[in-house]
């Protein structure tokens, strides 16, 4: 996980930073949606709400790069 975040770093795709922090953060993201939503803790029903949810997680959390490519 850490090379991926590397290379999003190096893609300027997230900012400037710890990639063991960034893995870290986005593992802890990706396990947390994933309890809540197969122990029923989210108010989806459907794969495409959680998905919809996961991605707005990932949207709001993770430090990305708002500048252009």
């Amino acid at each position: 996980m850490a090379s991926l975040v590397s290379i999003c770093v190096q893609e300027k795709r997230l900012i400037p930073g710890d990639s063991a922090r960034y893995a870290l953060l986005a593992w802890s993201m990706v396990h947390g949606v994933a309890k809540l939503a197969i122990t029923g803790r989210l108010p989806y029903r459907t794969t495409a709400g959680v998905m919809k949810f996961a991605g707005f997680v990932i949207d709001q959390s993770l430090p990305v790069s708002r500048t252009p490519r």
